[in-house]
């Protein structure tokens, strides 16, 4: 009886070691600038800022506030509350930046744009693209990148072959961010994704700030220790004969100063910093080798600065 309590206890602790070393080794890794190649779906100009800061005061589900710059009279811009309810709940940045003015002509007040296709953010990927399968036996079709930040559920499965996507928001436009919501783009019990990191930068060229890590990019068990398996258990409660499109909304903590092995590392989190890009990649997906990253839908929330001009 002694001997199989000592063993379950030893077991433990070599457990604990080895997250303990994988942790450090994939914040070596990710502290790294990974090149990406990407593409820019369309050549929309971003749009002026200065006609949305007065459109703010008519939406209520936002909270705004005036930053004055230091010794001038002009306000500099304005920080808006993007704060996270629910999944879905129009108080997102991206919601926000759909409803902006100037929508396209004839727009209905409260009409939501998809703000890739309106100017108002860009959406980055490989070169692999951005591609869907609408239904089961039917053939991958190319997709606009920006629908991935569609609302709209798309039927069938939707997934970047390149295992990354990047989101730009406007010149000066800043984002503290607090949370983040993914939608499953389809991945089955077999390709859903396990393990993911949320970068922020304020260009595509980095450096990158690693502000969420969910998973790690090694197939160990037990997975419910080292795996995030959210999007594998909701996929195991789908029928069969449907795709599975399940929402999941992720905290991002502010971030700290980590001490492994005599060394300083940043753990995850924004560490009160703004950023002007996201990138999200996969680390690891439910299919070993595979770099197909099953995501369609994605909101941001935090504070968000708008500037004047």
């Amino acid at each position: 009886v002694f001997r199989m309590i000592f063993a379950r206890k030893l077991a433990r602790v070599e457990w604990a070691l080895v997250a303990l070393i994988l942790y450090a080794a994939d914040l070596h890794i990710i502290a790294e600038d990974i090149p990406c190649v990407r593409t820019v779906p369309s050549n929309i100009p971003f749009l002026s800022p200065l006609s949305a800061l007065s459109c703010l005061q008519n939406q209520s589900p936002f909270k705004s506030r005036l930053i004055r710059l230091k010794g001038g009279s002009q306000p500099a811009g304005q920080v808006v509350r993007c704060a996270y309810t629910h999944e879905w709940d129009n108080r997102g940045v991206l919601y926000l930046l759909g409803t902006m003015p100037p929508l396209p002509q004839g727009a209905q007040p409260g009409t939501w744009y998809n703000p890739a296709q309106i100017g108002r953010a860009r959406i980055h990927c490989g070169d692999g693209g951005y591609l869907g399968i609408p239904g089961i036996m039917q053939s991958e079709t190319q997709l606009d990148p920006a629908v991935v930040i569609d609302r709209t559920e798309r039927p069938g499965c939707c997934f970047f072959r390149s295992g990354w996507v990047g989101i730009e928001l406007p010149p000066g436009f800043l984002l503290l961010p607090t949370h983040y919501t993914l939608r499953n783009g389809g991945g089955t019990v077999i390709a859903c994704m396990m393990g993911w990191v949320l970068e922020g930068s304020q260009s595509m060229d980095g450096p990158w700030q690693l502000l969420d890590q969910r998973g790690y990019g090694r197939n160990i068990i037990p997975m419910s220790e080292f795996q995030c398996c959210v999007f594998l258990d909701l996929a195991k409660q789908t029928p069969r004969d449907q795709w599975p499109h399940h929402s999941v909304t992720f905290a991002i903590q502010p971030g700290e100063e980590v001490t492994i092995a005599s060394e300083k590392h940043k753990s995850p989190g924004s560490f009160g910093q703004g950023f002007r890009v996201f990138r999200l990649r996969q680390l690891n997906s439910r299919m070993p080798g595979s770099t197909n990253m099953y995501v369609q839908g994605i909101e941001l929330y935090g504070d968000l600065f708008i500037p004047s001009g």
